[in-house]
């Protein structure tokens, strides 16, 4: 059943690139107050906030930016558990055996084609699930599953999945593009403009670039128009 499903796939989430907290990640600055050198990096930081402190905002706001001496330190907290955060799930992916990733490749593939071709998205979202039980730490099923689940209405599930991909691949520009166009469905234009950034700055060249851009664009030019004092809107 779809009520099944989601509670597998929820279920199945809270183990995928667990948050730092499941590897023994503690935050605390140890090194000199930095800020993020890009929109992906920024992304990452962020991401890897939000899952840490179950929707904080409080230290993410110093991933796009914030300023003073408290965003300064907020962004070398980020920074360190960013880090530790990454190099952790390095070092346990390293541990999955050759022939399950080779089946999670498969499942993958298959969730693929059912959803692009088929447009079977419980199907496509249960061949990701499989995947995943294969390989955790697989980033392509993560976003995925993320994007059917965005299609079949669970956009905080969605969301989740997508912040998952992104630790384990911080650069995966597609899992950028579809956090971002799933954030401005929620209404958080700022986070899917950084989203949208670090697309053009992972895959300049790629369809997802040039969707970005276009978001982009258009969200500058509402700005600049400044009609009504009206609030962007992002296009998925």
């Amino acid at each position: 059943s779809s009520l099944e499903l989601k509670n597998n796939i929820a279920l199945l989430l809270a183990h995928c690139a667990p948050a730092p907290a499941r590897f023994g990640v503690m935050v605390h600055i140890e090194a000199p107050p930095i800020q993020p050198r890009g929109p992906a990096e920024a992304s990452a930081m962020l991401q890897a906030a939000i899952l840490q402190q179950g929707e904080g905002r409080l230290l993410a706001a110093a991933a796009s930016g914030g300023g003073g001496s408290a965003g300064e330190a907020n962004a070398a907290v980020l920074a360190t558990s960013a880090a530790r955060l990454q190099a952790a799930i390095t070092a346990a992916a390293a541990e999955i055996s050759d022939e399950s990733r080779r089946a999670a490749d498969a499942r993958c593939a298959l969730g693929q084609a059912l959803a692009e071709q088929e447009g079977d998205l419980p199907g496509a979202a249960a061949e990701f699930c499989q995947a995943l039980a294969e390989n955790p730490f697989h980033a392509d099923a993560l976003c995925g599953l993320g994007s059917a689940m965005g299609e079949l209405g669970d956009l905080d599930g969605a969301i989740t999945a997508f912040r998952r991909a992104l630790q384990v691949q911080p650069r995966h520009a597609l899992t950028h593009f579809y956090l971002g166009a799933a954030l401005g469905r929620r209404g958080d234009v700022d986070g899917a403009l950084l989203e949208f950034q670090a697309v053009v700055e992972c895959d300049p060249n790629c369809r997802a670039a040039e969707l970005a851009r276009a978001n982009l664009q258009a969200v500058a030019r509402a700005d600049g128009e400044e009609v009504g004092g009206g609030q962007a809107q992002v296009v998925p």
